[in-house]
């Protein structure tokens, strides 16, 4: 495999990864704002742990679709 090869596969995965995160991310704070949950809270340190989740969620979404 070429070099060429090799960085179209990797922006491919990383391209892929972005756009699940941050469809993933808006349907969360959309959500979280629909149930009433204050703004501030949604974007800050007290989501941490659903911000992580998300960011693993992401990536195990991002394996099964590029199939790396």
């Amino acid at each position: 495999m070429n070099i060429k090869e090799r960085y179209h596969r990797k922006a491919n995965s990383v391209g892929s990864f972005v756009l699940i995160y941050l469809m993933l991310g808006t349907v969360v704070i959309v959500s979280l704002l629909t149930i009433g949950l204050n703004p501030t809270l949604v974007i800050s340190v007290v989501s941490a742990p659903i911000w992580i989740g998300i960011i693993f969620t992401a990536q195990a979404i991002n394996k099964k679709v590029t199939k790396e």
